[in-house]
C-alpha cells in the first residue's frame, strides 16, 4: 500500500487520457453511460473528507460484496465497458481496467480516489511504458475499491485506517485532526497512548471492547470508549486494554492501549518467555496466558495485572496469497512472446486464483493478449486442500478440492476462478495450487496446443 503514495501524478495523467479517449466516442455510448449511471446510483455511498462513508460496518462489507457480484455479471461488465467508451468489438482494448463496473461507479464519487484505482494506474502506466517487471494483478481489488489512497474509510463516527498484515487503527469520535496526524505513519510508528486511537487487528472476533456484538458476532453498535488512568484502577486490571493481533505469518502481536506511557512494559508468558516493550511480537507455537507489569524508568513497579490474559495460537496456518510471472518466447510454437501473470489466494470467505495474459508487440510493449493473438481456450483451475477454523484457534483440513473454470470466449486478457468458502480460511502449506492454461489459434492448427502453469511450467503452489 505504501507504493501508492508517491505516484499520484501518474493517476492524473491516466484520468486525463481516459477523458480524451471517452470524448472521442459517439453520442449513443454517452446515452448508455447515463442509463448505466442512473441504474447503479443506489449502490453508491457518500464521500466525506476524501473517503467513503458508511453508517455501519455491515454496510461497508455489503458494498464490497456488491462490487464483486456486479463485476462477475457478464452483462454488467459489457455495459460498463461501453459506458467507459471501450468498444469490445475492436481488436485493441486499452490498458484501462480489469474492473469496469467498479471504475464506472467510482467515477461518480466526486472527491474520492480508491486504493485500487491508484494501484491500477501505476500498473497500467508501467505496462504502457514497456516495463517487464511490474506485476499486473491487484490483490483484494474490491476491498481496495472501498478504501481511499491512504487505506482509510469512515464508518459510523469512526475512521478506519487499514495496514498490511491484517493490522488496523481506528480513530474514534470523528477526530479528524488526530486522523490527519497519523494517516501517513507506518503501523509500527503508531503510539498506543494516542488519545482516540485504538490499535487492533481486522478480525472482528477481537472487537468486543470496541463494538456491542450479538450472539453471531455481528457488530450491533459502537461501544463508548473512555481513556482512564489505568494505574489508578483497583487491582490494575489491564484486560480492557489488552489487544492481541494474529499476523499473517502466524506470530501474535501483543499491545496495551494505555492513556499514559510507562517507561517499561514487561510481558510474562506462561511458557516462560519474557518480553519488554509495547507492542511486542511473539512466535506462537502453543496457546497460553500472559501477565503484564508496568514499571517506571528506575524499575519501580507501578502495578502488575491481577489477572492473566488468554491467547490462542492459530494452528490452522496463515492467510496468504502468492504471485508469479512467466514468459514464453515462442508460446505454442506461434513465434509469439506471451506473458502470464498469475495469483492464488486463501482468504476468509473464498479461495481463488486469477491470471492476466499479455502479448509483446514489436516495440517491446506488453499489451492485452487479444491485441497480439486470438485464443482458442483458457482455463483456471484450483486443486488441493486448505484449512477452516471451526472454533477459535482450532481448524480442520478441508477435503481434496478441485474446480476448473473455462473462459467463455471474447476478451482473453484475463480470467479468474473464485470459489465461495464461508468462514475463516487458512492455507494448508504447500497443498493448494492453481493452473493457468492458454491455447492459441495457430495457422494450420486452429486449436493450438495448451501451455501455461501446470502444462509446460509448474503449477502455482501456495506455500
Amino acid at each position: 500500500m505504501n507504493r501508492l503514495k508517491f505516484l499520484l501524478a501518474a493517476l492524473i495523467v491516466a484520468i486525463v487520457t481516459l477523458g480524451m479517449y471517452s470524448c472521442a466516442k459517439d453520442d449513443v455510448k454517452n446515452e448508455q453511460k447515463v442509463h448505466f449511471t442512473t441504474e447503479k446510483r443506489s449502490v453508491l455511498p457518500t464521500v466525506i473528507n476524501g473517503m467513503l462513508h458508511f453508517n455501519n460496518y455491515q454496510n461497508f462489507e455489503a458494498y464490497i460484496s456488491t462490487l464483486q457480484e456486479l463485476e462477475s455479471d457478464t452483462n454488467e461488465v459489457y455495459d460498463a465497458y461501453i459506458a467507459l467508451g471501450v468498444d469490445l468489438t475492436e481488436e485493441f482494448l486499452p490498458n484501462l481496467t480489469d474492473y469496469p463496473v467498479t471504475l464506472l461507479l467510482e467515477q461518480q464519487l466526486t472527491g474520492f480516489t480508491s486504493a485500487r484505482k491508484a494501484e491500477e494506474t501505476i500498473i497500467n502506466t508501467a505496462l504502457n511504458s514497456g516495463n517487464d517487471t511490474i506485476f499486473s494483478i491487484i490483490s483484494e481489488p474490491f476491498f481496495k475499491s472501498a478504501i481511499n489512497v491512504d487505506g482509510s474509510v469512515h464508518i459510523g463516527t469512526r475512521i478506519f485506517r487499514f495496514f498490511d498484515n491484517d493490522r488496523l487503527a481506528i480513530v474514534l469520535n470523528n477526530d479528524w485532526e488526530t486522523y490527519n496526524s497519523i494517516k501517513n505513519l507506518d503501523y509500527d510508528e503508531l503510539s498506543p497512548t494516542t488519545q482516540n486511537v485504538l490499535i487492533t487487528s481486522t478480525d472482528k472476533a477481537n472487537w468486543s471492547w470496541i463494538y456491542n456484538q450479538n450472539f453471531n458476532g455481528e457488530l450491533v453498535s459502537e461501544k463508548e470508549i473512555s481513556w482512564p488512568n489505568v494505574a489508578a484502577l483497583p487491582g490494575c486490571d489491564l484486560s480492557p486494554f489488552f489487544v492481541k493481533t494474529t499476523l499473517n505469518n502466524g506470530d501474535i502481536q501483543f499491545k496495551l492501549n494505555l492513556s499514559f506511557n510507562p517507561a517499561i512494559i514487561e510481558w510474562r508468558f506462561s511458557d516462560g518467555t519474557v518480553l519488554t516493550g509495547n507492542p511486542v511480537t511473539k512466535p506462537c507455537t502453543s496457546s497460553g496466558t500472559v501477565s503484564v507489569a508496568l514499571r517506571q524508568g528506575d524499575g519501580y513497579i507501578i502495578c502488575v495485572s491481577t489477572n492473566v490474559m488468554n491467547y490462542e495460537c492459530n494452528n490452522s496456518g496463515i492467510k496468504k496469497s502468492k504471485d508469479r510471472q512467466e514468459t514464453w518466447t515462442n508460446a505454442d510454437g506461434s513465434g509469439k512472446r506471451i506473458r502470464i501473470d498469475a495469483s492464488i489466494w486463501v482468504k476468509d470467505g473464498e479461495i481463488g486464483c486469477r491470471s492476466k495474459h499479455f502479448g509483446r508487440n514489436i516495440f517491446g510493449i506488453w499489451l492485452p493478449l487479444n491485441v497480439i493473438y486470438n485464443s482458442s481456450g483458457i482455463y483456471a483451475n484450483i486443486e488441493g486442500t486448505f484449512k477452516r477454523e471451526v472454533t477459535p484457534g482450532n481448524c480442520i483440513t478441508i477435503i481434496q478440492l478441485f474446480n476448473q473454470k473455462q473462459h467463455p470466449g471474447g476478451n482473453n486478457a484475463s480470467w479468474q476462478n473464485i470459489i465461495s468458502q464461508p468462514g475463516k480460511n487458512f492455507m494448508d502449506l504447500g497443498n493448494l495450487s492453481s493452473g493457468h492454461i492458454l491455447r492459441l489459434r495457430n495457422g494450420n492448427n486452429p486449436l493450438g496446443t495448451y501451455f501455461g502453469f501446470g502444462v509446460d511450467r509448474p503449477r502455482l503452489v501456495l506455500d
